[in-house]
């Protein structure tokens, strides 16, 4: 269930006034910046309107969750430059008269010109992770796009201290520009399974690794199943007493597929598709894996570790600011054999017996700990309602 809706500050909720709260972004589809946007939806004040607007589309079966009535326009923007897409997200700004304007990720940051050109009062972008074509943020063209486009926005947000660090020394944008709001989840949905083995009956045995995200190439599944089927071929007790479950969709799902028929894995790798109630899926599994070549603070990751589940994942981006040895197992990214060691030493842990014995049981306690303590949704959620709050009375008054 979602969270009781935040109140306005310094308002009663039924007498605070309307404010249109658009939110841009390139698609809407299960994934984690998504469902950042659909509990900012369910937690903000019933007085905010949300309208979503897609560079491209969006998933009706994913908007259908929503908590709330969103008005959706798609814009269906063609692959590469479009300048009539500029001309229609200006007159859809005239049309719909936001007065705040959320945009996210570096594919919607350059129509943040047409909201200033549209006078929208309260222009925000955020960064969630860089972008697929430039994982380290090295690509001097991403970094002068930004530089240029910061004057026409009044905020920009980074969701780990990583990109809040890059954004003010590597881009060189201002620091009062610059706002850090860590990622939260709910903790009241995400939750470990009360009994493990009534959820897994048949592969209570198993070890169950699972990793959940869009199947694209900055996520790197490629060398989740590469590291997987090498740690089988490794260790014959690990093979036969594990498995890997995928979650998620997107381009690469043939060749991912594909990559696992060729290797004659079908029976120790699983693809689960697209999934809509992830609290089962995480109660599901025992570890959360993740091969990303760059993230930020990825949203899934948040959700596996409040669910209970300890970590192995590639060292990148945000993830060393939000794990430590505690939760999780960190390895160098684009490595098979790293990723692979790490798998093996996490089935180690939880193999293991005797004066080893708890060490895997106390990295799921700490998991959960973690993010209830640091990571929790009403955290992030009063952060943004505030500068939502605070950066309409400045730029009004």
């Amino acid at each position: 269930m979602p969270s009781e809706p935040l109140q306005p500050e310094g308002e009663l909720l039924g007498n605070a006034p309307k404010i249109k709260l658009m939110h841009l972004v390139y698609s809407f589809d299960v994934g984690g910046l998504e469902r950042i946007i659909a509990n900012c939806i369910a937690s903000l004040p019933d007085n905010f309107e949300h309208t979503i607007v897609t560079l491209s589309n969006y998933s009706p079966e994913f908007v259908a969750q929503l908590a709330k009535p969103v008005k959706m326009i798609a814009l269906n923007k063609p692959e590469g430059q479009s300048w009539a897409t500029f001309k229609q997200f200006y007159s859809l700004l005239k049309q719909e008269k936001p007065d705040i304007l959320h945009s996210y990720n570096l594919a919607s940051l350059e129509f943040q010109t047409m909201a200033a050109l549209a006078r929208v009062p309260f222009r925000l972008h955020a960064e969630h992770g860089r972008d697929v074509h430039d994982p380290d943020g090295t690509n001097k063209k991403y970094q002068i796009l930004r530089k240029l486009v910061a004057p026409f926005v009044h905020k920009i947000v980074s969701v780990s201290d990583d990109l809040h660090q890059w954004l003010i020394s590597v881009v060189g944008l201002s620091s009062e520009k610059c706002q850090l709001i860590l990622n939260g989840v709910d903790t009241n949905q995400y939750k470990p399974a009360v009994d493990k083995e009534q959820t897994n009956s048949s592969e209570n045995k198993k070890l169950i690794f699972g990793h959940v995200g869009r199947l694209q190439a900055i996520k790197n599944q490629k060398n989740l199943i590469e590291s997987y089927i090498l740690a089988c071929e490794q260790n014959e007790k690990f093979k036969a007493e594990s498995k890997l479950v995928i979650v998620g969709k997107g381009p690469l799902k043939d060749a991912l597929e594909q990559q696992i028929i060729s290797a004659s894995y079908q029976d120790n790798i699983e693809m689960w598709g697209e999934r809509h109630d992830m609290p089962a899926v995480y109660k599901s599994v025992d570890v959360f894996v993740m091969s990303s070549d760059a993230e930020g603070v990825p949203m899934t990751m948040l959700e596996a570790m409040a669910s209970g589940l300890p970590v192995v994942s590639t060292k990148v981006g945000g993830i060393p600011e939000v794990t430590s040895k505690e939760q999780a197992i960190l390895v160098e990214a684009k490595s098979a054999e790293a990723l692979s060691e790490g798998l093996l030493l996490m089935f180690d842990r939880y193999q293991a017996e005797g004066e080893f014995g708890p060490v895997f049981s106390d990295m799921q306690k700490a998991s959960q700990q973690l993010v209830e303590e640091r990571f929790s949704q009403r955290t992030m959620m009063n952060q943004y309602l505030a500068l939502y709050q605070q950066g309409l009375a400045h730029v009004r008054h």
